[in-house]
């Protein structure tokens, strides 16, 4: 089923609603269980999961602390999304003998660099929505929770082996693009859009969802806007697999530019607090439209042809 099919269901807010409540039954039931895996984890290991107070450690000892978050993150990125996305594909395939969505592995290369430049072409808007993002003051508590988070992040990246690199590559770009975009576009703009006659509210409703849900509010626009810019991948193609690959090349590249800068504080402060130009941001967002509109229309003379 593609984003612009009408299922006997269409419209049926009954239906929708009832499948939305699985979906996230099954989630919260994977979320207990990713919690006690974790624990478990926590209890082998003698780690306090949870608490990042890396002061006074070895190498060794942040290496091996390293292993451990990112054997957590895995397992709450398996349990929580992917299990639960497949689970609730194969309960909605066997009752009703439709697809909840589209992924066709298969898919036209020039379609898939034409959706990886239109969301690359929008960095420097996503920079400026960064700037707008910070001039919102934030309660302490949410400050300290992206302190929290910039600390593990720096504990997974902060390794000159690339066999590391190709790791973190696997687990912080490849395994959050195939298990957000499962949930998110997959499923909530899926449904949503189902349930609603506007598309591009669907889009946006669930581009806000996926940037609250990262209790990061410190990038609260810039990751609505990526939101928007999958959620219109999926819209405009129909196949998962387009915003799943932009998503990964997005993730790829910050993992690898922080593992190039990671020796280097003030280069990183320089990309954290970059203030684009206003004449970057006007000529970045035509070819960021011009982009999406040649790959919309490639879309649509695809299924005018079929």
């Amino acid at each position: 089923m593609t984003q612009d099919d009408e299922l006997p269901y269409h419209r049926n807010i009954t239906f929708w609603l009832k499948w939305i409540v699985i979906l996230l039954g099954i989630i919260f039931l994977g979320t207990l269980a990713g919690a006690i895996i974790t624990g478990m984890i926590g209890e082998a290991t003698g780690i306090d999961i949870g608490v990042f107070n890396f002061d006074g450690l070895d190498a060794a000892d942040m290496e091996r602390i390293a292993w451990i978050y990112r054997l957590v993150i895995f397992n709450q990125h398996l349990i929580v999304f992917i299990v639960p996305a497949l689970i609730t594909m194969y309960l909605f395939k066997k009752h009703t003998g439709h697809s909840v969505f589209h992924f066709v592995p298969e898919v036209n290369w020039n379609a898939t660099l034409m959706g990886v430049l239109f969301l690359l072409s929008a960095y420097p808007l996503v920079q400026f929505s960064s700037e707008l993002n910070k001039l919102i003051p934030l309660p302490d508590v949410l400050h300290d929770m992206e302190d929290q988070t910039e600390k593990l992040v720096r504990l997974w990246l902060d390794n000159d082996s690339l066999w590391i690199l190709a790791v973190n590559v696997l687990l912080i770009a490849l395994v959050p693009a195939i298990s957000e975009e499962l949930i998110f576009r997959g499923f909530l703009q899926t449904l949503l859009s189902q349930l609603v006659s506007n598309k591009h509210i669907a889009v946006w409703s669930t581009a806000i969802v996926f940037s609250a849900i990262h209790m990061q509010f410190e990038g609260f626009f810039p990751r609505v806007i990526l939101g928007l810019v999958l959620g219109y991948l999926m819209l405009w193609s129909g196949n998962i697999a387009y915003p799943m690959i932009a998503h990964f090349a997005n993730n790829a590249v910050q993992v690898i530019l922080q593992f190039f800068v990671r020796h280097d504080p003030s280069r990183m402060s320089d990309m954290d607090n970059y203030k684009v130009p206003v004449w970057l941001v006007f000529i970045s967002t035509i070819i960021f439209m011009l982009l999406g509109t040649v790959f919309q229309s490639y879309f649509a003379k695809s299924k005018r042809s079929t």
